[in-house]
């Protein structure tokens, strides 16, 4: 039974009940040092009898740090938050705040760029989630000499602001485009396409432009089109000719189930017809028949990235720039016999 928390706990009460040396404790409580697993378990669990929290603030002091991270992030499609399986952005986000979280930083969050109050709050590092370059071209109003980090912008765009950025985590946006339509003129397409669900989360303009960017330099046009209605969008593009499929859907909505469905209705096969590939890394894609091809990167692996970079960057002070990884994995939806 949890006992009455005395008016103030500290780590030494903590290290009494467990039997073990403040410092011990303190170890066992941050996750470093060489600290065995029973040591570890015993100490939480007097903490957590006693009612202990940890004094952030004397924390700070001793690091020189705030321990606070503010977190503009993408506005959110409407009903997200109720959808039974998050998607990409959600992923990356939910796991770059509880990264964050588990590092004994508090976070504050706004859900768009403009909260400029919020953002003069002191604060160890604003980080800003964005694909769109326009979301920096205004002055952020972030608090004096805090690092102002930026998360997913494409290296093309970061290269023409004027905003002075201290550190730039590229998400290489382009760098996917250009590798899923390479795969898929090379495993035979001869006008592919790229259909892309009609959200504020997707970097709408960035596609278009990669995909132009792309089909300048190998003399091929690949289509763009945006829509809302996967399965009449697919089928319009099979009558034009389209003959491979890019979906950047969304993970959480039948997005590319309605692309294979209207390839199947417009009767023609995977891939011996159509080649299809899709951002989408649930279980959708493994799941239908054909597999399908997949390319992008997991939300996850972004959030906990993207951590990593914010943390070991307050951490030595230098915020290399850097580049999210992005995958290719063939499935059967791209692999023609020969």
């Amino acid at each position: 039974m949890r006992e009455d928390r005395p008016k103030s706990v500290t780590i030494k009460d903590v290290a009494k009940r467990a039997h073990v040396a403040p410092a011990t404790a303190s170890k066992a409580l941050r996750g470093v040092g060489n600290v065995g697993p029973s040591l570890v378990a015993a100490v939480k669990q007097a903490a957590m009898d006693l009612g202990y929290r940890p004094d952030l603030s004397a924390r700070a002091l001793r690091s020189g740090r705030l321990g606070i991270v503010a977190v503009a992030i993408p506005q959110m499609p409407e009903g997200s938050e109720f959808r039974n399986a998050p998607g990409f952005w959600e992923r990356s986000i939910h796991t770059l705040l509880h990264e964050f979280l588990r590092a004994d930083f508090c976070t504050i969050v706004t859900p768009r760029i403009g909260a400029e109050q919020l953002m003069k709050v002191p604060c160890d590092a604003l980080v800003v989630l964005t694909n769109d370059p326009n979301d920096l071209a205004m002055p952020l109003g972030h608090h004096p000499n805090t690092p102002l980090l930026v998360i997913g912008l494409d290296p093309d765009d970061a290269a023409g602001l004027d905003t002075v950025v201290d550190g730039n985590y590229f998400g290489g946006g382009s760098a996917v485009v250009r590798a899923a339509l390479e795969h898929a003129v090379e495993n035979g397409a001869a006008r592919p396409a790229i259909i892309a669900a009609n959200e504020p989360l997707l970097p709408l303009k960035l596609l278009a432009k990669a995909a132009t960017r792309w089909g300048d330099e190998n003399g091929i046009s690949p289509v763009v089109a945006t829509t809302n209605d996967f399965f009449q969008t697919t089928l319009e593009l099979v009558e034009q000719g389209c003959d491979a499929f890019i979906v950047f859907g969304d993970d959480a909505q039948p997005d590319l189930q309605s692309v294979v469905g209207a390839i199947a209705a417009a009767d023609k096969r995977i891939p011996e017809d159509v080649l299809v590939a899709a951002n989408s890394s649930g279980g959708h894609a493994t799941a239908l028949s054909p597999s399908i091809t997949t390319f992008g990167r997991h939300g996850n692996e972004l959030g906990r990235l993207a951590a990593d970079w914010v943390l070991l960057g307050l951490e030595t002070g230098v915020f290399p720039p850097t580049a999210l990884p992005h995958y290719l994995v063939q499935r059967e939806s791209t692999t023609r016999s020969s």
